[in-house]
């Protein structure tokens, strides 16, 4: 679903589809912070419903993905999870720029 938001915009440049994929890195990492802090996933999803029309289908995707993964017992691995899930949103943004 990510693949198809990021493939219907117009990047025209490495230094636009950087700024997109970070953008969407910075989405995750909120996200998945929040899911292993214990947020809801309907607060979540309320969240991804607020946003701007445009990126509105990106975030929802990105709540549901983080959301199928586990939350993690110890601060520690909920760090590691959000560095994890973070670094894999901005991979597949750049694979699916590129």
């Amino acid at each position: 679903m990510i693949g198809v938001f990021v493939g219907t915009l117009a990047v025209g440049t490495t230094a636009r589809a950087d700024a997109l994929c970070e953008a969407q890195g910075e989405i995750a990492q909120m996200i998945m912070k929040a899911r292993q802090d214990g947020t809801p996933k309907k607060a979540a999803m309320d969240f991804a419903e607020k946003g701007d029309a445009l990126i509105q289908p990106m975030v929802t995707e990105i709540v549901r993905l983080a959301y199928a993964r586990p939350q993690m017992k110890t601060e520690r691995e909920r760090r590691k999870e959000v560095l994890r899930f973070t670094s894999a949103i901005e991979r597949d943004c750049m694979r699916d720029v590129n």
